[in-house]
């Protein structure tokens, strides 16, 4: 569990050039961080602009190329800002969301639906050939990186980018339902992953850069 963390907290920007940031550096913070100020610390070596959600609806996004969510952000605020989020993605720009969507905030994206009966066997996920998982075991993320107890369903035409043990989608890439691309993960915030000492750990900066690649080649305003 990383609610030490409180990345629920944050909007994570993240800069339109990821080269150059030591993910080095920035994994052996992590490794150390026991709380917010060490996130924080984590942060500083990363090509990415920390945003308290509270500030969201004031924050100019059209410097970065995506924004990094938490499941357990606010999502009455997101849904307040749900226009200024639309704009975004139809600039080109990529929205991650990790957890349950509760409310009508993110396009082409319908809220989390738990399983009619028992929980999906655990187990580890079945992933699909992406960037962001490129040298990533599965076995290594455990049957604890998608949720047991549901999924949301992919818009039609969505990349399905893992499976749970069931076959159902976990996580999936869309980028019909906008301009843009809006990645949905019912699990566990996918930047958390950085505090782990094992390939899971890679999500995190090959995360970051196929943001940077997706908004990158973004139909909308260049970066």
């Amino acid at each position: 569990m990383t609610c030490y963390l409180r990345l629920h907290e944050l909007a994570v920007a993240v800069h339109p050039d990821v080269t150059g940031a030591d993910w080095d550096v920035a994994h052996r913070r992590w490794l150390q961080a026991d709380g917010v100020r060490g996130r924080d610390d984590a942060f500083e070596a990363m090509p990415v602009t920390l945003i308290e959600l509270d500030d969201l609806p004031d924050t100019d996004l059209s410097p970065f190329a995506g924004v990094v969510l938490s499941g357990r952000s606010d999502q009455e605020l997101l849904a307040s800002r749900r226009d200024d989020i639309a704009a975004f993605l139809e600039r080109g720009r990529v929205v991650v969301f990790s957890g349950r969507l509760t409310t009508d905030w993110l396009a082409g994206a319908t809220p989390f639906e738990r399983d009619g009966g028992d929980a999906a066997p655990p187990g580890s996920p079945e992933l699909a050939e992406h960037p962001m998982f490129d040298g990533v075991s599965a076995d290594d993320l455990g049957a604890g990186f998608l949720y047991r107890d549901g999924w949301h369903r992919p818009p039609e035409g969505a990349e399905i980018l893992a499976r749970r043990p069931d076959g159902t989608p976990g996580a999936y890439a869309d980028r019909n339902a906008s301009g843009g691309t809006v990645l949905v993960h019912g699990g566990t915030n996918l930047l958390a992953n950085a505090v782990h000492d094992t390939s899971a750990a890679r999500i995190v900066p090959q995360l970051l850069a196929w943001v940077g690649a997706q908004a990158n080649r973004g139909a909308g305003a260049a970066l």
